[in-house]
């Protein structure tokens, strides 16, 4: 049985929510697969909207009432434009999208943020590592910098939850100086998180998230 079960709680993002299989039936969610953080940004337009909020199986009125966002997205901004240049603009629309919140949800306090995850078939391509760390490294120190009234964020760092090895959390200075000087990539992407198809986690890998999610939400409650 989830451990998310009954707990009120909107789930906003990309295809990490859709496959997320264990959500309560009667949970809160906006999410398709592919959305890119603008796509995201969008749609919080959408929820403001009695007759949208309806289209996606959620009652206007719960959704004005929601207390607690769980938000997933950056991923796919990555995918479409590789390019390190490009994640300043990715970072900065997921802080817009995060500074609107108050406005068109009005009772949100708690948001929390699951950062990137590498996935197995990253193993190998130092581009997306980079970009995905670069991603981590720029949300994980300006989204808790946010200064929101009434709104308190926990940023999720991935990297360490689904590696074998602590180097990925390191700032990504140190992490290129290493790759400068010679040194082997230190750290493996645990195939047990993932599904067969090496891009959405299995049901143990959201078994992980699950747990994280339980515990920022009975924190928050204390």
């Amino acid at each position: 049985m989830s451990s998310l079960l009954n707990l009120p709680i909107l789930f906003l993002g990309d295809s990490d929510i859709t496959h997320w299989s264990a959500l309560p039936s009667n949970s809160l969610t906006h999410a398709t697969s592919g959305f890119t953080s603008i796509d995201v940004l969008n749609s919080l337009s959408l929820l403001s909207s009695p007759c949208s909020s309806k289209d996606n199986g959620n009652d206007s009125k719960e959704v004005e009432e929601v207390t607690h966002c769980v938000m997933v997205c950056g991923e796919n901004d990555l995918s479409s434009s590789i390019e390190i240049s490009y994640i300043h603009s990715v970072v900065s629309t997921i802080k817009d999208t995060i500074a609107s919140l108050p406005s068109t949800l009005p009772m949100l306090r708690h948001l929390l943020f699951l950062g990137p995850k590498l996935e197995p078939w990253q193993s190998n391509d130092l581009s997306s590592i980079l970009s995905y760390l670069n991603l981590h490294n720029q949300l994980s120190y300006s989204l808790p910098k946010l200064e929101i009234d009434n709104l308190q964020i926990t940023y999720i760092d991935n990297f360490s939850k689904f590696t074998t090895s602590s180097k990925l959390t390191y700032d990504l200075g140190m992490f290129l100086r290493s790759l400068k000087e010679g040194e082997e990539l230190e750290f493996e992407i645990e195939r047990k998180w993932f599904k067969e198809d090496c891009l959405h986690l299995s049901e143990e890998g959201y078994g992980v998230w699950e747990g994280i999610v339980r515990e920022w939400y009975i924190d928050t409650m204390k």
